[in-house]
């Protein structure tokens, strides 16, 4: 089960990340497929589109809600306050940032993708758990005793 935590505007962060997202794995699945790049590739630039996408979008969101403090005299102390507006948080973190947190994540996911190989053989290099071979070393720890140490 799934929970939002929100105030103010800060439930758009989720259909705003999730429509960058899904832009993203779209432009860069055209323009690998049009450059004739490797799989691998194609996700890398869908990441880097959905994180700049993801960015720009929250800035302008954010920069739109976001009003300028107003200031009002009370009349029996004659103090000024200030009233901010803040535009809002989702999952208690501000929506300025999610400006910075979502590029970031979409950056990371690029970096964690950044080892050379292609997604279907990623793992090639490694045996299938039925075809792998049997712990052949003998546990040498400090609590293992042979029967001739005994």
């Amino acid at each position: 089960m799934w929970f939002l935590i929100w105030r103010g505007w800060g439930i758009l962060v989720v259909p705003v990340l999730a429509v960058c997202l899904v832009a993203g794995v779209m432009i860069g699945a055209g323009v690998a497929t049009a450059a004739k790049l490797p799989e691998i590739w194609e996700m890398r630039i869908g990441y880097t589109a959905a994180a700049l996408l993801s960015g720009g979008g929250l800035w302008l969101i954010t920069k739109g809600l976001t009003k300028p403090p107003r200031r009002l005299v009370d009349p029996a102390t004659g103090r000024e306050v200030l009233l901010r507006r803040d535009p809002g948080s989702l999952f208690f973190i501000p929506m300025k940032a999610w400006v910075i947190i979502a590029p970031a994540f979409c950056l990371l996911m690029i970096l964690v993708m950044w080892d050379g190989k292609g997604l279907k053989d990623r793992h090639a290099d490694l045996p299938a758990s039925a075809d792998a071979p049997a712990d052949t070393q003998a546990d040498t720890g400090p609590d293992t005793q042979t029967d001739a140490s005994k």
